[in-house]
Parts: C-alpha cells; sequence; structure tokens
C-alpha cells in the first residue's frame, strides 16, 4: 500500500518457498495475503490463480476459516468480472460458513450477494438477502451490519430506480471512511452514488466533492480495483454535469487503471451514462477491445436492445448483438465464452486456462450449458448454438 508491489511480492514467494512453511496454517496467510495484493492492484487473473493455491492449501490442511476466505474471495473475483451466475454460488457457499467466516466478510458475501441477484433479474432475492444480513446482524449484536444492510438496499434502490428510498438514505449523513481494500459494498462510496441518483445540481457537486476525496485517498494506498469504481462514478458525476471532456477524462483513467483486468462490474452497474462514455471513448482511444468486451456486458447489448441514451454526442452504432433465442434461458457472458471455445474443439483444462478459472467452473458452465441448450454433449451444444446464432 505504499507502492512496492514487487517489493511485497518478493517477499512473500520467499517465504512460501521456505521449506518451513511448505504446509500448515501459516501458510495459508501468506497465501490469502497474496490473493489480496492481486486483487487491490486489480489483476484478477493472478488474484484467481494465487486463491486457487489458497483453497487448494486450505483444503489439504482441512483449515475450514481459511476454506471459507477462499470461497468468499472466489466470488468478489467473479462479481467484478460480472461472472453472475458464478459469484452468486460463491457467496451461497460462503454464507453457510457465516459463523466461521470474519464477520465483514460475510456482510460483504451477503451484500455481494444481493447486488448479484438485482444484477440477475431477481429483485425478491436480493431484498431477501439483505433482511438476512440484517438478522445475521442483529444476532451477533454487530451495528456494522445493519449499517451495511441499509447502504447497500440503498445501492439495490439506485438499480431499481426507487428514488424515494434513495432520498432517504442521503439526506443522512455520509458514513466515515473506512480503508476501502477490497470491499464490494462500502456505505461511504454508496453515499456519494445515492446523491448521483439524486440529480439536483448541488448535489452532483457535492457528490463529485466527496468521490475527489476518495479518489486521493485511494491513490496514495495504490488501490487500483477501487480507483478504477471511483474514477467511473466521477466520470458520470461529470457526465450528469455536461462536463462532457472531464467526464471522458475519468472514463479513460478508469479504462487505463483496468487495462486487461477483467474488472467490468463498475462500469455496468452505472448503466447508460457510462455506456454512452465508452462509446464516445472509442474514437480517442486505442483500448477498443476493452471497451467493446465492457460494453457487451451491459443489458442492453446482450439482449439487442437499442440504448436508450438520446444524447447528441452518442452517434456511434452498437456493434451487432449475438442473438438468443427467446425460447431458451439466456446464457450468461461467461457461458458464451466457453462454448466459443468449445467450438474450438479445446479440452475443459484448455478452456480453463484460457479463461483462468478451474477446470471444475468449466465443468459448471458445461452443466448449464447443456441444460440450457437441451444438448447431451459438447457437439450438440455447438452445434444448437450456432443454429441459434448464439456464436
Amino acid at each position: 500500500m505504499q507502492g512496492h508491489k514487487e517489493d511485497a511480492l518478493d517477499t512473500l514467494n520467499h517465504f512460501l518457498l521456505h521449506p518451513q512453511w511448505a504446509g500448515g496454517i501459516t501458510r495459508t496467510r501468506l497465501l490469502v495475503t497474496l490473493v489480496y495484493i492481486h486483487v487491490m492492484s486489480g489483476n484478477l487473473k493472478q488474484a484467481a490463480m494465487a486463491n486457487q493455491r489458497l483453497h487448494d492449501c486450505a483444503s489439504k490442511g482441512n483449515y475450514d476459516y481459511a476454506r471459507a476466505w477462499s470461497v468468499y474471495l472466489e466470488g468478489l473475483i467473479h462479481f467484478f468480472r460480472n461472472d453472475v451466475d458464478m459469484a452468486i454460488d460463491c457467496f451461497v457457499r460462503a454464507i453457510e460458513q457465516k459463523y466461521i467466516l470474519h464477520t465483514r466478510s460475510v456482510a460483504d458475501s451477503m451484500a455481494g450477494l444481493a447486488l448479484a441477484y438485482q444484477t440477475a433479474g431477481k429483485p425478491e432475492k436480493a431484498i431477501a438477502t439483505i433482511n438476512d444480513l440484517r438478522e445475521f446482524g442483529h444476532s451477533i449484536h454487530d451495528p456494522t451490519c445493519s449499517l451495511i444492510a441499509d447502504s447497500c438496499q440503498a445501492r439495490l434502490s439506485i438499480m431499481q430506480a426507487k428514488h424515494k428510498t434513495i432520498t432517504t438514505f442521503y439526506q443522512g449523513s455520509s458514513s466515515p471512511v473506512e480503508n476501502m481494500v477490497w470491499w464490494i459494498e462500502i456505505p461511504a462510496v454508496t453515499y456519494y452514488r445515492a446523491l448521483l441518483a439524486g440529480g439536483s445540481e448541488p448535489r452532483l457537486q457535492d457528490a463529485q466533492m466527496g468521490l475527489q476525496k476518495l479518489l486521493q485517498l485511494n491513490q496514495a494506498n495504490h488501490n487500483v480495483l477501487q480507483s478504477i469504481s471511483i474514477s467511473s462514478l466521477l466520470a458520470v458525476a461529470h457526465y450528469k454535469q455536461g462536463r462532457m471532456d472531464e467526464a471522458l477524462t475519468a472514463a479513460e483513467r478508469a479504462l487505463v487503471l483496468a487495462n486487461s483486468s477483467g474488472i467490468i462490474q463498475p462500469y455496468v452497474e452505472l448503466g447508460p451514462p457510462m455506456a454512452d462514455l465508452l462509446k464516445q471513448l472509442r474514437k480517442r482511444t486505442a483500448a477498443v477491445d476493452s471497451i467493446e468486451n465492457i460494453l457487451s456486458a451491459f443489458p442492453d447489448f446482450r439482449s439487442g436492445a437499442r440504448s436508450q441514451i438520446n444524447t447528441p454526442q452518442s452517434t456511434i452504432q452498437n456493434p451487432k448483438p449475438k442473438i438468443q433465442n427467446s425460447f431458451i434461458e439466456p446464457l450468461t457472458h461467461r457461458e458464451i465464452d466457453v462454448l466459443e471455445l468449445l467450438a474450438q474443439r479445446l479440452q475443459n483444462k484448455e478452456i480453463a486456462d484460457k479463461l483462468s478459472v478451474s477446470p471444475a467452473t468449466v465443468k459448471t458452465h458445461l452443466q448449464n450449458i447443456y441444460q440450457k441448450l437441451d444438448a447431451g454433449n459438447s457437439r450438440e451444444a455447438v452445434e444448437k448454438a450456432k443454429g441459434l446464432k448464439i456464436i
């Protein structure tokens, strides 16, 4: 967090190679720190690889606490990649260990699960999860859980455009700023999300000023993950004030930070304003592939519907979407990735390597694909997908 990432990684890897820590619970502490560093650096691929090592070590030694952490962290990685179904699966499993896992991580798992449910079009499950978080906090007498529940519910209201709940949240005082590390739900940030949703000029200015302070904090801590999220929010703050040059600069800064990190969720949650900014950025940046990858995750692009953005700057046509048959359950973005690699005759392990996931995760994707396409094997799944113009 002082900017000496390589020194930190060298030190950790030195200890991990030492015979004294070839196994045992101390090794899980070293490995989880490795995951933390890669997550905060915005390198989700390396984080996933380190987390797999953590999970294997915890499972081999039967260390339930470390194993619960690895499941939560896997959910977090999938969440920021916008792999919604996989994030839901991991968070559900992490929450099952709520009396073993660190309390703040349980709360973050529940918040992440609620947001993932909302993204998946399951608002009832999202609200039920928030209620579960409140009950959990009450059962262990932890007021932090209630604060996170209120914050996450406000965030859901923003996604659902429930303006009354949003107003109630931002009319209160802003939460104290904690060190943001890798958390998904941060009340201080959601306060400014609510101000942005409020839309009035004074609130937009307050949100912009507050977000700039949070950005400075995270830049000082070399926290790339949170800097990407906050830069994206700042871009929308400028956008809503009609400051297009500042908005594009902030959005481009977020893209430069993200680079090839695989981070998608912070952009998608911001909806049409961010989609419009990304489309405009295609004119002024070389990172066209990264932009197209992010845009393909927006619901309007996945469904083939036209964007509802009508600003004068929105002159670029949407890329031709992949069409999914309305009579089958839609495939997720990651399931389509698996199908495309399957069509190249790659084996499960090769697909896992390409997508930086475990073979077990690929197997789960394939099971979902076979069920959705009513296919008995990989060849049949590929043929049906081509016939339906999914790939």
